[in-house]
């Protein structure tokens, strides 16, 4: 299985812009509410994922996630217009 640069670079840019939701700020710890505990099961789902194809290294399935993420992605553009 092949995943290119571009690829990489998007899954890494897009946890971290996730994960940063959940760091402490200048004024001390963020709030932590239901949303966020929510989201950060989300998150470790989809990393679960991730990772499950990458040890298996299952071309089908990649393919299948990152035609998902591409999507969802267009979606919330879409939805920013």
């Amino acid at each position: 299985m092949i995943i290119s640069n571009n690829e990489k670079t998007f899954i890494i840019l897009l946890v971290r812009d996730v994960l940063t939701k959940f760091v402490p700020n200048n004024s001390g710890l963020q709030h932590w509410n239901t949303r966020y505990v929510k989201q950060l099961k989300t998150i470790r789902t989809e990393l679960k994922e991730l990772l499950d194809i990458i040890d298996n290294k299952d071309a089908k399935q990649m393919k299948q996630y990152l035609t998902k993420i591409r999507s969802n992605v267009k979606r919330d553009v879409d939805a920013l217009k």
